[in-house]
């Protein structure tokens, strides 16, 4: 688990007196860790490779907030990727006032080349019953696919 830099400043709030129970909870919804989890699992047909990965954001009580899972498949023929399926994504809010405000996916290099990017985000809002958003946070996972049937990934979140 990795702790975000507002854990401190949200258990420093939660441990002032006399909190109303609508300012404690809303306390209690915002993240401040981050759990990833990532791997690999070959499907039936040979060499072709699915890489999986996910992101799961946790209150200050250890409640998970949202989820963001991204399966994506891809082939090779030994030096160059020849196909990337489109990125089977499943974003998660899970905490009262937490949605999705958007998700994307884009393959950043042309097919079959030896290395092909692909980009996946989704954003997640915090809003309250006033309509006023507290917190949006982006998670951001991103494979490197190789002709050689090896994949890279990059994970990590942003918060505004």
């Amino acid at each position: 688990m990795i702790q975000l830099p507002n854990y401190h400043a949200v258990e420093a709030w939660l441990a002032t007196p006399n909190l109303s129970p609508t300012i404690k909870n809303t306390l209690q919804g915002i993240p401040v860790e981050v759990g990833a989890k990532l791997s690999v699992q070959r499907s039936a047909t040979p060499g072709d490779p699915t890489a999986s990965g996910s992101l799961t954001s946790y209150s200050i009580i250890g409640i998970p907030v949202w989820n963001y899972a991204v399966n994506q498949s891809f082939a090779d023929n030994g030096s160059s990727v020849t196909y990337v399926a489109p990125a089977d994504a499943i974003p998660s809010p899970y905490y009262p006032g937490w949605s999705l405000a958007n998700h994307s996916n884009t393959v950043s290099s042309p097919i079959p080349y030896p290395n092909v990017q692909a980009n996946n985000q989704a954003i997640f809002s915090y809003t309250l019953v006033d309509f006023v958003t507290v917190e949006t946070q982006t998670a951001n996972i991103d494979f490197t696919f190789y002709g050689t049937g090896q994949w890279y990934d990059s994970q990590f979140i942003t918060t505004s």
